[in-house]
């Protein structure tokens, strides 16, 4: 888990370099910009993270490939040494902290479990995320379990967070159960936010759930 997490961070640094390498290269061959036009906030956005990633990117490159390749000669199994994964996170959030724009090479040099997930979901070419999840290895069962049992925005008696783009008329209506569009219930899609069932006010307090209204929530 922490070779993958280190190998996360490590490829979006070398991806925000890569791109930084390109637009100086773009900025160099091309006539000096109107000075309005240089204060346009994506090009001042570009030039002040690319420029700080100048600096701080090859070292955190050494890092994280030393952390990397760390993990990867150790059994899956071994728990983590605590106090060199703190060192470890305090190089990487001390340049985290001196990046002002939120490009991905910040958000992930914080941990991405999502990412995380994703790259050990794609382990398994299965069908099925059940199939999936029978097939990895122990030593990601930890993280699995957290996972599975975290929550992922199912929820009784509520909608949080709300679902956006719905327009019905629920006044006199409480929500009996909301439940958001789910990877591992496979019900998630890009535009599927999840459904919702929503009682009438009296008789969901009375206990009676015999009338509902049942709202499907979607971008399109």
């Amino acid at each position: 888990i922490a070779a993958i997490e280190a190998d996360v961070a490590l490829a979006s640094v070398t991806r925000e370099l890569r791109q930084a390498e390109d637009f100086n290269t773009m900025r160099a061959s091309q006539p000096p910009v109107d000075p309005t036009l240089a204060q346009n906030r994506v090009i001042v956005s570009k030039t002040r993270h690319y420029g700080l990633l100048a600096e701080v990117g090859p070292p955190l490159q050494a890092v994280l490939t030393q952390w990397r390749d760390t993990a990867r000669s150790r059994p899956g199994e071994n728990p983590v040494d605590r106090s060199r994964l703190a060192a470890h996170f305090a190089v990487r959030q001390g340049a985290r902290e001196r990046m002002v724009d939120d490009y991905g090479a910040r958000r992930d040099l914080a941990g991405n479990a999502e990412a995380v997930w994703r790259e050990i979901m794609a382990m398994s070419s299965a069908a099925t995320v059940r199939e999936r999840l029978c097939a990895l290895a122990p030593a990601f069962r930890s993280f699995v379990e957290a996972r599975v049992t975290d929550w992922r925005r199912h929820r009784l008696y509520g909608v949080e967070p709300e679902f956006p783009n719905n327009t019905e008329d629920l006044s006199g209506h409480d929500c009996l159960i909301s439940i958001g569009g789910d990877a591992l219930l496979g019900t998630e899609t890009e535009h599927h936010y999840g459904l919702s069932v929503w009682c009438p006010t009296g008789g969901l307090r009375g206990g009676r759930f015999d009338r509902a209204r049942l709202v499907y929530h979607s971008a399109v």
